[in-house]
Formats: C-alpha cells, sequence, structure tokens
C-alpha cells in the first residue's frame, strides 16, 4: 500500500490529455447490462442477469450460439443466478412484503427454477403446504443430489400458531413441491448436504441459552458431535466441506481479546479439530470461503484494498495468481469455475478499465473477455483510483480509496465527495463504484475512508469502532479531510459529504457535529436515531437475539448509555445545522425504515434548517431498482449543482 503524500504517489497520477465528454446521469444510474454471471458445470453455457429497457431479464447464452433461453424476472428483485447443473438454471429473487400479523415489512426471497431445453419455469417450495406462514429467506439452497434434477433446501416447517421447525426440504427442480429430506429443529440454523444427500451437518443455536451444537448424519441418525457455550462469534461456525470430503471446515470461535483473522480448520465426523482445513494465511482477514453448491471448500478470498486468494489445490493457486499478477493494478475477482476446474470466470475492474468478465482456459494458458458490464461505459470514461493510507488523529492508520476525475491531478485544491461506507463491519475497496465514478465523471475527487470499525483491515480495526458513532469513527473521516485539505488535494470551501446507511448516518454526523467542514450534505437511507434503530431492532429481533447483542456493542445499551445514544443521533442536533441537507430514502426499506428520514426531515425543518426529502417509491435498502437509482443521481445532481458545484 502507497502511504498518503509521498513523491511517488504524485509522480504516479499525473495525466495527461484531456478529458472526453462524460457519459451521462443515465449511463451510471443504469443497473449493469451483464451481473452476477455463472458458467455451467460443463463449461458451455453461461447465466447472467441484464438489464435493459426498464425491464429486468435473466439470460442464458452457450458457446458459439449466442443466447439460448431466458425471460423478465418480472416484479422480483434479481439477486443471484447459477447452474445446479447443465439442465437447469435457478435464479434468486426478492420483493418487499407486509403482513398484518407479521413485523411490518420484509424482504422475501424465493427461488425459480428454469428448465433451459423445455424453457419451462417453477418457483420452488410454492406448492409445498407445510411452510411456516411469513418466512424469509425461502430462496437458499445448500446442496444438490448428485446425477438428478434435485436440490436441499431449508425452510421453516409449521403451524404459525406454533414455534416451527427449521428442517431440510428435498425439491425437484422441475416441480414446486417438495417433501422433508430431514426432520428440523427450532434451533436449526443451517444444513451441509453431501452430493449423496446424506445430511453431513446440521448447526443448532439456541439464542437464549446461547448453546452451539453441530450434529451429523454421515454414518446414521443424526448424532450430536459438537458443543459450545457463547455467541456464534465464540463457539465459531462451519463453514462447508472439506476438499477431500473426508471432514468439515469449521471457522474457529475466537474471544474479544483475539485477533480478527479467521482460522478455518478441519474438524472430523466424530467433532474432533484435527488441524488446518488447508494451508490459509491466518495473517489476513477472510472475505468468504470458495465452494460449490454442495459447500465444497476449495480455497479463500481475503479481503483487503484488492482481493487476493489461497487454493487447496496448488496447481489451481498458481493459476489464480498468475491470472492476478497480470492486472496489477485491478481487483482480480474469481467469479465461477467448471466442475473440472478447466475453465474460470474472472471479474476484472478498478484498473483504468471497465469492468468485464473474462474467462480463462486454464490448458490453452489463454485469457478472452466474455461480456463488459456497462455497456455505455467505455475504457476511456472510467476516472483512475489511488490506494492512500493516513494517520488519524490518535495515530490509527485509514486505509483509503481515492477517485481522480480524468485529466486532473492532485495538489488542485479539487472539489471534493467524501463518500463514506455503510454497514459500518463493511470497507470500500478498489473496483468500479459507480457512485464514486459518477462523482468524478462531474468533475470531483471522490474520498473513500475505510475508518475504524470497517471489516477487512483485521480485527483491532474493526474493534476499534465499537461505541464509536458519532466519536473516533467520524474523527477519522473529519481527519482524512483536513489532510486533503492541508495538501492542497481538496479545496477546503468545496467539500460535500455524501452516504448511504452507515454511510447517511456518517453524513447527517459530519453536517451535525462538524458543521464547518461541509458545503453540503447527502444523506440516502440513513440512521438518524439511535434509539429508534435499536428500539426497532429489539422489537424485531428480540432484547436476547445475537442481532440485538452485536448492535449494541457497536452503538451502546439504551438504558445505561440513554444520554450518550441521544447525544450522538443527529436527529437531536438539527440546531447545529449549517449545510444544506439532502435525505433520500426508499418507502420499502425493511434495514432503516423510512421513518429515519421523516424525522430528520421534521427536526431540520423546526431548527430553520434547509432541507429537502426525495422519497423512492417501491425502493428497498440497496438502491435495488434501475428507475430509483437513476433518480437518486439526477437529485444529487441537481443539488451539488445548486450548493457544490464543482466548475
Amino acid at each position: 500500500m502507497t502511504k498518503l503524500f509521498s513523491a511517488a504517489i504524485a509522480a504516479s497520477i499525473c495525466l495527461t490529455g484531456a478529458a472526453s465528454a462524460a457519459p451521462p446521469v443515465e449511463a451510471y444510474g443504469a443497473l449493469p447490462d451483464v451481473w452476477g454471471l455463472d458458467i455451467s458445470p460443463s463449461g458451455e453455457r453461461f447465466a447472467y442477469f441484464s438489464h435493459r429497457n426498464g425491464e429486468d431479464y435473466f439470460v442464458i447464452s452457450e458457446l458459439g450460439k449466442g443466447v439460448i433461453g431466458g425471460g423478465k424476472t418480472g416484479d422480483v428483485k434479481p439477486r443471484r443466478i447459477f447452474f445446479p447443473n447443465n439442465s437447469f438454471a435457478v435464479v434468486i429473487g426478492s420483493e418487499t412484503l407486509s403482513t398484518n400479523f407479521y413485523r411490518g415489512k420484509w424482504e422475501n426471497s424465493s427461488a425459480f427454477s428454469y428448465d433451459i431445453e423445455k424453457e419451462n419455469f417453477a418457483t420452488l417450495l410454492k406448492g409445498y403446504d407445510k411452510l411456516y406462514t411469513a418466512q424469509s429467506g425461502l430462496g437458499r439452497i445448500v446442496g444438490k443430489l448428485d446425477g438428478e434434477d434435485v436440490v436441499f433446501m431449508p425452510a421453516y416447517v409449521g403451524d404459525y400458531r406454533s414455534t416451527p421447525d427449521y428442517a431440510l426440504l428435498k425439491v425437484k427442480l422441475n416441480h414446486n413441491s417438495a417433501s422433508v429430506a430431514s426432520g428440523g429443529a427450532k434451533d436449526a440454523i443451517d444444513w451441509f448436504v453431501g452430493g449423496d444427500g446424506a445430511v453431513l451437518a446440521r448447526e443448532d443455536f439456541d439464542d437464549e441459552s446461547k448453546i452451539y451444537r453441530i450434529f451429523t448424519g454421515k454414518n446414521g441418525p443424526l448424532t450430536k458431535i459438537f458443543e459450545k457455550h457463547g455467541s456464534l462469534n465464540e463457539t465459531g461456525t462451519l463453514v462447508g466441506i472439506t476438499p477431500d470430503r473426508a471432514g468439515l471446515v469449521f471457522n474457529q470461535g475466537r474471544s474479544e481479546d483475539d485477533d480478527e483473522f479467521t482460522s478455518f480448520s478441519k474438524m472430523s465426523f466424530t467433532g474432533e479439530i484435527v488441524g488446518p482445513a488447508f494451508n490459509i494465511d491466518q495473517n489476513r482477514s477472510v472475505e468468504r470461503a470458495i465452494t460449490d453448491i454442495n459447500r465444497v471448500v476449495y480455497g479463500v478470498e481475503y479481503s483487503g484494498l484488492r482481493p487476493s486468494y489461497t487454493f487447496a489445490d496448488p496447481d489451481l493457486d498458481r493459476d489464480v495468481k498468475e491470472v492476478a499478477a497480470n492486472f496489477p493494478d485491478d481487483a482480480v475477482h474469481f467469479e465461477g469455475f467448471t466442475k473440472d476446474f478447466k475453465s474460470l470466470v474472472f471479474l476484472i475492474e478498478g484498473g483504468g478499465a471497465t469492468p468485464a468478465y473474462y474467462l480463462y482456459n486454464r490448458e490453452a494458458k489463454q485469457l478472452g473477455r466474455l461480456a463488459q458490464k456497462y455497456a455505455n461505459i467505455k475504457d476511456e470514461d472510467v476516472n483512475p483510483i489511488l490506494t492512500i493510507e493516513y494517520k488519524a488523529r490518535d495515530g490509527r492508520k485509514i486505509p483509503s480509496i481515492v477517485t481522480l476525475p480524468r485529466g486532473k491531478t492532485i495538489k488542485q485544491s479539487l472539489p471534493l465527495i467524501v463518500l463514506p461506507h455503510g454497514g459500518p463491519a463493511a470497507y470500500d475497496a478498489v473496483g468500479f463504484d459507480w457512485m464514486a465514478q459518477f462523482f468524478a465523471s462531474r468533475g470531483y475527487m471522490v474520498f473513500q475512508p475505510n475508518f475504524r470499525g470497517s471489516y477487512g483491515f483485521g480485527r483491532e480495526h474493526r474493534v476499534a469502532g465499537h461505541g464509536e458513532w458519532g466519536g473516533k469513527m467520524q474523527d477519522d473521516i473529519t481527519d482524512g479531510v483536513k489532510l486533503l485539505v492541508d495538501q492542497q488535494w481538496a479545496d477546503p470551501g468545496r467539500v460535500c459529504i455524501v452516504g448511504g446507511s452507515y454511510g447517511g448516518y456518517a453524513a447527517l454526523a459530519g453536517g451535525a457535529y462538524t458543521p464547518d467542514l461541509y458545503k453540503c450534505v447527502v444523506a440516502i437511507a440513513p440512521v438518524s436515531d439511535l434509539d429508534l434503530f435499536l428500539t426497532t431492532v429489539k422489537r424485531n429481533q428480540g432484547s436476547s437475539s445475537s442481532v440485538y447483542e452485536y448492535w449494541t456493542k457497536l452503538i451502546g445499551d439504551k438504558k445505561s448509555d440513554k444520554e450518550k445514544i441521544a447525544s450522538i443521533s443527529p436527529v437531536n442536533a438539527a440546531n447545529n445545522f449549517k449545510a444544506p441537507v439532502l435525505l433520500i430514502h426508499g418507502n420499502d426499506d425493511t434495514v432503516v425504515p423510512f421513518l429515519h428520514s421523516i424525522k430528520m426531515e421534521s427536526a431540520l425543518k423546526s431548527a430553520g434548517k434547509s432541507v429537502s426529502l426525495v422519497k423512492l417509491k417501491r425502493e428497498d435498502h440497496w438502491l435495488s431498482q434501475a428507475d430509483t437509482r437513476l433518480q437518486t443521481l439526477q437529485a444529487i445532481e441537481s443539488f451539488l449543482t445548486e450548493t457544490n458545484p464543482a466548475n
């Protein structure tokens, strides 16, 4: 990682040549033309989502033939598409629903199978009449049966008047009914299934007693093989099945005093931890395990400003590293593989070219571009990205991303957009960030700090954010802005802060607690009232739940920290604001209710401050829809033109 303000940075990012005309706002507001691409087990077919003319589609194509099938996703928001085998594609989607007896609005996920040859659809589990009413997560598939058009799906089963069991269901891909593969339990949380249909593991967790258990049915009836008391963070959880299928991969739990770096161990089917799953670097945070549909773990992806990988197969490990080495300035994402691992799919982005999917033939050592994510954004339209690191006021190192407008250099005192990420336990990395690229295309430098509390840079960095909402987490953002100003990278009179979710909270906190720093504030789906947020989580999840415990740890206790929580809630500091505020919020948001923006708007208006609220109809927390994403960018562009123009 390059250190901030070094001579090397100054020399390496000086760009020459005039910038061409920037793409229109529609190019950035549109959903990708190709995304979520997957390769079939044989390597002959590809499945992906596409957004065209206001409609979402799933598409099936074949090498040498082009498009051979697909259809519209309709009212369902597409989330994932993949091949359980060569004959079927499965689409995972969700829609926002509400019921009279459930906790307001909720995001309902479903799975749909598509018979490629017959062009027939089936809504998986739709015809199963024993499903528990109003449950989410019905799109989960945890395995498939070898040689058959059958998948395994967990779901809550039982009458809504009683406590349901989380059971494992056997589902035919060409039918919408199901049968019970293994009876569940009220504390079950996950299932792991072999290709022969054997239940290799069931995980249980009692949220009240905080007892975690693992059962296996590999050699007969389900038998308990492991038990531990504590939170899931302390007990550990299963990740999948070892590459040799001889055991389970277990992510060992850690106490609050331990390092964050994940330890993947091999667990025998008797519950004994018998060593490392494979040669994983224990000094890096694991972003995800790389698995097949039955969750056989072939490798891991590490987090950081650029992804990196370790695979159990040394030849595969070498080949993936060779591909990444050819794109040192990019983020090289490992996206898919064939059953024999002879063909690999990568998504490559962030190094000055438009993001695109590539197919790598391992035998021929050939890499070819499959599809470009954004048809209307060319390579020459992509704005350059820098990775930088600076020290906050207490010496903590903050790894960050800066995006420069094409044709601009550092030390030009550019107008600045501060773009803190959501989560807050997420992080920004090298890649094509559609919102950051939009701002840069309009002449703004964009700053994305991975403040303390961010994931991906070690447990100590993440845990340092606990209890620091509106405090040191906000100071990290403030310190980065001041450094950019001091070094003449940013114009102190033209700084705006824009963020969504936790980033929306940080934007409001910036306007409330450092009012002289920002000329404008844009908060998308923001948390404005921390007491309201905790109350909602407590009501929906229960006071003894791990979810409520997690948010209490991050923010504070509603009772003992009542005054502090009130003091760091922007809704209570409306009088402090000097900059105009733009609030943008989807009315179908099930994570941060629309009420947060309503209360913030009311508080600012009562204080006589400048505020506007844009309601995104039928939009969720993630700006999933093309029309509302475009509406968001258009509203922000108009707001910036009025309050903080780039020119």
